[in-house]
């Protein structure tokens, strides 16, 4: 008689645990990842290319790769071993500039001053990102990235 108990617990158990904790693991319900490539890819104009951090690379490089959404955009990060996309852009941010509408989009502000020194960042729509989490739970500007040469110098005057 212990041994059916303990087999009853044994499979009623796990079954009464999964059931209770369904809704905390169940994702089917949540679309943040395409509500944020379909925001995204809306702002970048054609041709573009976006370099950007893991969370919203590996998000936006799943719609665009797999599910064939905007094929005219390229995709890029800073680190070498992230760029796991379909499409990799190996040439210098500033060639690329130089043929092609380049953007940055990061979470952390402090992540686009590599881009500092050689571009402006022209600032663009504020928009909500994820960072570590399965939500959209940190905020970034998406900026549309100019090289300093070619940002609208200061204008000049003819006046002596």
């Amino acid at each position: 008689r212990e041994v059916a108990e303990l087999g009853f617990v044994a499979l009623v158990l796990p079954i009464a645990i999964a059931l209770g904790h369904w809704s905390t693991y169940d994702q089917s319900e949540n679309h943040v990842g395409q509500d944020l490539a379909e925001t995204v890819f809306a702002d970048l104009p054609r041709d573009a290319v976006l370099v950007t951090y893991w969370d919203a690379l590996t998000t936006l490089s799943y719609v665009h790769c797999i599910e064939g959404q905007r094929p005219d955009v390229s995709l890029r990060a800073y680190d070498v071993a992230a760029r796991v996309v379909c499409d990799p852009v190996t040439e210098t941010l500033q060639d690329v500039a130089r043929d092609r509408p380049l953007y940055a989009l990061f979470a952390v502000e402090s992540q686009l001053d590599p881009l500092r020194d050689s571009f402006d960042l022209i600032a663009g729509p504020r928009l909500a990102l994820p960072y570590g989490r399965r939500g959209l739970d940190h905020a970034g500007i998406l900026y549309h990235v100019v090289p300093k040469t070619a940002a609208g110098l200061p204008a000049t005057t003819d006046d002596p």
